[in-house]
């Protein structure tokens, strides 16, 4: 399992002053748990999809509970580049779920050297299985 790790704290003030504050507002459902309204750091979460993308395998450390899911949906304003609202999905280690994983091409480079184009259609493909069982990533080597 994941070891990518991200502290959440209940949401009791207004959005407007947490989002000053630095945090981003977010629920957590699934795997036995009453849909929770949470708040998360903006700074953590973004490092998080920035390394491990916006689907990502991550433990969430709520009133002294680790809990581990996936982020399932970001909110996001483009224009701004701002996250809006986050959605984590938990799971236990033993239930079936589909997910969103990334394609990572290796050897692309060889192709320009050798003055060839390669193009993506996907950069995601959606897999099934335990959560143990589900790839960070599925790599392939097009050189």
């Amino acid at each position: 399992m994941s070891n990518i790790a991200i502290n959440a704290m209940e949401r009791t003030e207004k959005k407007k002053k947490f989002k000053e504050a630095g945090f981003i507002p977010a629920v957590m459902y699934g795997a036995d748990l009453e849909t929770t309204m949470i708040k998360v750091e903006e700074k953590s979460l973004r490092k998080v999809i920035s390394e491990h993308g916006s689907h990502a395998r991550i433990d969430i450390r709520y009133n002294n509970k680790k809990r581990s899911g996936f982020i399932k949906d970001i909110q996001t304003l483009p224009i701004k580049n701002a996250i809006v609202h986050v959605d984590f999905q938990m799971v236990s280690d033993t239930q079936e779920l589909k997910m969103q994983v990334p394609i990572i091409f290796k050897g692309a480079d060889n192709l320009k050297r050798n003055q060839l184009i390669f193009q993506t259609g996907k950069h995601e493909i959606e897999v099934s299985g335990i959560m143990s069982a589900i790839p960070e990533d599925v790599s392939i080597d097009v050189s």
